[in-house]
C-alpha cells in the first residue's frame, strides 16, 4: 500500500493498494490521480447577516476518515475537508438535515468509492 497524507497530524490522506512486486512509479501515478479525483470539498463556510461565521455541508453529501486522539479515548474524530472535527462538531454539521435518512459505509483508506 502507498499512502499519502498531509504534514499536519489531522489531514487529508490518501491510499492505494498494489502487490509487493508492483511498479512504485505506477502506483505513484494511481496515488496522485486518486488524490486529484478525491479532493473535493463537502464543507462551506460564509458569514451569517450578524457577521458570526458559520460552516455547512454542500449538497447532501459528506465524506471523510475516521481518526483519533490519544488524549481523548471517549470518540473518534472525523477529518472533514482535511479538518479534524469532534462527533459533536459533525452532529451540529447535519442539524440542518433534520428528517432526512443518513447512511454511513465504512471504506478501507486504499478502496474506492462508488459515485
Amino acid at each position: 500500500m502507498l499512502t499519502t497524507r498531509e504534514r499536519w497530524e489531522h489531514g487529508y490522506e490518501f491510499a492505494v493498494d498494489g502487490e509487493l512486486v508492483a511498479d512504485l512509479h505506477t502506483l505513484f501515478d494511481q496515488l496522485k490521480e486518486k488524490t486529484k479525483r478525491l479532493s473535493k470539498t463537502y464543507l462551506e463556510t460564509g458569514e451569517c447577516p450578524s457577521g458570526e461565521p458559520y460552516i455547512s455541508v454542500k449538497g447532501e453529501h459528506l465524506k471523510g476518515v475516521l481518526s483519533y486522539i490519544e488524549t481523548n479515548s471517549e470518540a473518534p474524530i472525523v477529518i472533514l475537508d482535511g479538518k479534524p472535527y469532534t462527533w459533536k462538531e459533525v452532529g451540529r454539521l447535519l442539524q440542518a438535515f433534520g428528517g432526512y435518512q443518513v447512511k454511513i459505509e465504512m471504506k478501507d483508506l486504499a478502496d474506492e468509492w462508488d459515485e
